[in-house]
């Protein structure tokens, strides 16, 4: 059997998303929550439990994913005992994943050396 296409999946395979996500944390922590939430490490486990969540209930069909990106923050303000405009909250967080995003070691090469030969595609939720 002969491959003619690769698929592969972007968070953690080929990028970094650990390390994208919590530089986006960090900045919107400081962007919009620093005045209001001064223990940062609070706002982070909290925000990553909202988090999974979430994700938890697009995963059961409870959410729609589309949803996801503001309504983690609404949730994590409410839980936070705080008002902000979560819209925008979630603007800067997905456009700093992108912003930081980082190639994982030798992803980058594989992927240029793989693309000689194969077509290649990336799936991510």
């Amino acid at each position: 059997m002969t491959y003619k296409t690769l698929l592969f999946d972007l968070d953690d395979t080929l990028l970094d998303f650990t390390l994208s996500e919590e530089k986006s944390l960090d900045r919107v922590y400081y962007k919009f929550f620093q005045e209001e939430i001064s223990n940062k490490a609070l706002f982070e486990s909290e925000y990553h439990s909202v988090n999974r969540l979430c994700w938890d209930a697009v995963e059961e069909r409870r959410m729609a994913i589309r949803k996801l990106g503001v309504q983690r923050f609404r949730i994590l303000c409410r839980n936070l005992g705080i008002e902000l405009d979560c819209s925008q909250i979630a603007q800067v967080y997905e456009s700093s994943l992108a912003q930081y995003a980082t190639w994982l070691p030798g992803a980058e090469e594989a992927v240029e050396v793989l693309s000689q030969y194969y077509s290649l595609g990336i799936i991510t939720n």
